[in-house]
C-alpha cells in the first residue's frame, strides 16, 4: 500500500528574492516621485492662480464702489509720515469679508484666511509673508489714498499688474530683484516671490491671471 507523503510548507522567500522585489519597488517609487512632484506643483500653481483671479475680480469691484480707486496698500497716518497699515488690503476685514466673499482669520490682524494663501509659499506666518502683494508702481497711484486707480492703466490693462507673488502686502518694481529661490524665510519689504519654479504668478488689470520670470519684471512693462 502506498502512503502519501505529508505536505511540505512552502518555502519562505530567499535574501536573493526579497532584494529583488525591493529594487523593484524603488525603482517604481524613482519613476513615480516626479510624476508625483510635477502634478502636486500643477495644482499649486492652479490654486494659487484662482486666488490671485479672486483678488483681481475682488478689488476691480471694491473699486467700482470707491470712485475708482483700489483698496490702499495703508493709509497715511494724521503725521503724515507713518502708514496705518491695519487698514491696509490685506489687513482690511471689510475687503475680504464684503468683497472676496471670505470670512477673514484673524481681524486686525493680516486676515486672508489660510486658503487664500499661495500653496507654494514656503513661509507659513502671515506676519513674514502674506502669498500676495499690491503692486504700487502702477499707474495711478494716488499717495493721498496710497491707492490705485482702476482706470489709469489705459492700454497696458492686458500686462500691468495688480497683484502678483509676493514676499509683503505691497510691491515695487525697485524690489523686483530682492528674492530668494528656494526659501522665503525672511521678509523682504516690497518684494516679488518667484515660487513657481522660477515665475511669479499675477492678475493684470484686464482680470487675466499670467505669469512672468525675473527677467521679465526688470523692466517696467509689468510695472505701469
Amino acid at each position: 500500500m502506498c502512503i502519501p507523503k505529508p505536505a511540505t510548507a512552502r518555502a519562505a522567500f530567499s535574501l536573493i528574492e526579497l532584494l529583488v522585489v525591493i529594487s523593484i519597488i524603488a525603482v517604481l517609487a524613482a519613476m513615480l516621485l516626479p510624476a508625483i512632484t510635477t502634478v502636486r506643483r500643477a495644482v499649486y500653481g492652479t490654486q494659487c492662480a484662482s486666488n490671485l483671479r479672486q483678488l483681481g475680480l475682488a478689488a476691480m469691484t471694491y473699486a467700482s464702489d470707491h470712485n475708482g480707486l483700489f483698496p490702499p496698500s495703508a493709509l497715511r497716518k494724521a503725521d503724515g509720515v507713518t502708514f496705518d497699515f491695519t487698514h491696509g488690503w490685506a489687513y482690511n476685514a471689510e475687503f475680504v469679508r464684503s468683497y472676496l466673499e471670505v470670512e477673514p482669520d484673524d481681524v486686525g490682524a493680516a486676515c486672508l484666511p489660510g486658503n487664500m494663501l499661495c500653496p507654494s509659499r514656503q513661509t507659513k506666518s502671515r506676519q513674514i509673508q502674506l502669498s500676495y502683494g499690491l503692486n504700487r508702481s502702477a499707474p495711478g497711484h494716488s499717495p493721498a489714498a496710497n491707492s490705485l486707480a482702476q482706470s489709469n492703466a489705459g492700454q497696458a490693462r492686458s500686462r500691468v499688474m495688480i497683484f502678483a507673488d509676493a514676499l509683503d502686502w505691497l510691491i515695487l518694481s525697485t524690489s523686483a530683484t530682492s528674492w530668494s529661490a528656494g526659501f522665503e524665510g525672511t521678509k523682504v519689504n516690497a518684494a516679488i516671490s518667484y515660487r513657481h519654479q522660477g515665475y511669479a504668478q499675477m492678475v493684470c488689470f484686464d482680470g487675466s491671471v499670467q505669469r512672468a520670470a525675473m527677467p521679465e519684471l526688470l523692466t517696467l512693462n509689468r510695472w505701469k
